[in-house]
């Protein structure tokens, strides 16, 4: 900046020791300089009659460079995530009844595994059966914990993982199922918090388990209190929904929720359309409780992969679905992107590259060509990796190759999400040593959503480097926060190269000290500020 010409300079902000200008330089990048006064200034005010010069006397102590987050904009981003699965304890716990302890150090373990490979975001379920893993007021806690529903264990799972993925600098967005409450209804937990229990008119019983009626609005109600309690109590970075809404239906077995539509569905002419206005209001209701209580919260869906076969819709994908949203789950998520009530959506593109019912490249493309201005991740399916009747998953370049397919698509695709943690530690054919080794061996943040409101960080300054046991030790300081700016959440430590930032490591704003290795010593290293969304 100091070297680059001004082409416009404004004061926004004067303070007794200093004056914040607004600053654009040629190539259009916003900084904002902060600077110690040494010199006389002369003004003068003007009105009609009269001309009056005001003259203050200002001492130099020195000039300091703040840029507000124009660094972020040429940071790498791309979103890596991996979903966390506590039903069934398919990832977390290892089983029900271990020790606080012994669960804190698993949740370690795997999020420190995730740091290296590479990744910056966890979407981790705490509320998979109506039943939660963090403290709340309306439902019991989960079995997966303790081993009974309704135990506590004796600390906060949901607010010890929000501080320890933040301390890693990665996102942690709160997954949810919104209607489920049993897996097995002849299995009904003692618990007198169990909805089955406490709202018996709220549940509709289908095929093995039981879920709540998406058509009564109280339900609705209800789910969106969950969501306000939850982002009133924690520094959430997303709440995020799976694909179970209306449940996947059963051959021969209609949902039988007509009761409830004789009740509700004035206006209705058939039963589908009502069923699909049921879960548009939930998703209403839901970003406007995140709107309410926490507007920085990111809301997104994962939803089976196919919205509408195009044999049903000339707008659909060229594919052969068997259980299309839009007709069998009753989500119109095209919609929910066309009129902005979600941030993204992350469809689980479950099958490989020619799969020839669905294709991932048909869909992928279909998906980024169906954005309206949102993001689109895609959930990648490392659990059928050497595990599945299609013979395309036990070749070591599927997935890879699906992820070059994304990075093709003019940066439409924004990043994918795993299912899940546990399936990518086993690291089938190789799948975690060709992220770690070759894809993700960049470090990148979490795409900006640019709608999002957010302040830009004011930045560290007086950064000192030296070798130290084997390091290199950086220490900074963070100057006083101007009107206008906010702290920064995150430093992320980084090489200036021609085009872009390179990042070596992200962490928390609570620390001004890192250590780095010795091989960047000849490198212009920086450290730049980043607010909450890592902006």
């Amino acid at each position: 900046m100091l070297k680059a010409d001004i082409v416009l300079f404004k004061l926004i902000n004067l303070t007794k020791y200093a004056a914040y200008f607004l600053v654009l330089n040629k190539k259009g990048r916003a900084e904002i300089i902060m600077l110690h006064f040494l010199i006389k200034l002369s003004t003068h005010t003007k009105n009609s009659t009269m001309r009056t010069p005001i003259t203050k006397y200002l001492f130099l102590i020195g000039l300091s460079l703040i840029i507000c987050s124009t660094h972020a904009q040429e940071l790498p981003r791309e979103l890596r995530g991996v979903w966390v699965a506590t039903v069934l304890n398919i990832d977390w716990p290892s089983k029900a009844g271990l020790k606080p302890k012994a669960q804190k150090e698993e949740i370690d373990k795997q999020l420190d595994y995730f740091e290296n490979l590479g990744f910056n975001a966890i979407f981790f379920q705490i509320r998979p059966n109506s039943n939660r893993l963090y403290r709340g007021t309306q439902e019991p806690w989960a079995e997966w914990l303790s081993g009974k529903q309704g135990k506590g264990p004796w600390y906060d799972p949901l607010k010890y993982l929000i501080k320890a993925s933040h301390k890693r600098g990665m996102e942690l967005h709160a997954w949810i199922n919104p209607y489920r409450v049993l897996l097995d209804s002849s299995k009904v937990p003692k618990s007198r918090k169990n909805l089955v229990k406490k709202h018996p008119e709220w549940i509709v019983h289908y095929g093995k388990g039981a879920v709540l009626d998406p058509g009564i609005p109280a339900v609705r109600t209800y789910i969106a209190e969950i969501i306000g309690e939850l982002l009133q109590r924690y520094d959430l970075d997303g709440i995020h929904y799976d694909d179970y809404f209306y449940p996947y239906p059963y051959k021969g077995m209609p949902f039988p929720d007509e009761a409830t539509f004789k009740k509700y569905g004035s206006g209705f002419e058939n039963k589908a359309d009502w069923r699909r206005n049921n879960v548009d209001a939930l998703i209403k209701a839901t970003n406007n409780a995140i709107i309410s209580n926490r507007p920085r919260v990111k809301f997104g869906v994962s939803p089976f992969g196919v919205w509408r076969n195009i044999a049903s819709d000339s707008l659909g994908s060229e594919t052969r679905a068997g259980a299309p949203t839009f007709d069998s789950l009753y989500t119109d998520t095209r919609k929910w992107l066309q009129n902005g009530w979600v941030d993204y959506i992350a469809p689980q593109l479950y099958w490989s590259i020619g799969f020839a019912p669905a294709a991932y490249e048909v869909l992928a493309n279909w998906w980024a060509d169906n954005a309206f201005n949102r993001h689109i991740l895609i959930g990648q399916a490392a659990y059928k990796v050497n595990n599945n009747y299609d013979s395309a998953w036990y070749n070591p370049s599927e997935i890879p190759n699906q992820i070059r397919l994304n990075r093709s698509l003019g940066k439409k695709i924004k990043g994918s999400i795993y299912f899940s943690a546990k399936q990518v530690i086993k690291n089938p054919n190789h799948l975690a040593d060709s992220l770690k080794t070759h894809f993700y061996k960049e470090k990148a943040l979490p795409p900006v959503l640019s709608w999002k409101p957010q302040q830009k960080s004011v930045q560290p300054n007086n950064l000192k480097i030296k070798e130290k046991g084997g390091k290199l030790m950086l220490k900074w300081k963070q100057p006083q926060t101007p009107i206008g700016l906010t702290e920064p959440a995150y430093y992320a430590i980084c090489i200036k190269q021609e085009k872009q930032y390179k990042i070596i490591k992200v962490l928390e704003a609570k620390k001004k000290k890192a250590f780095i290795d010795l091989t960047f010593k000849e490198q212009p290293i920086e450290v730049i500020g980043l607010n909450k969304h890592f902006n």
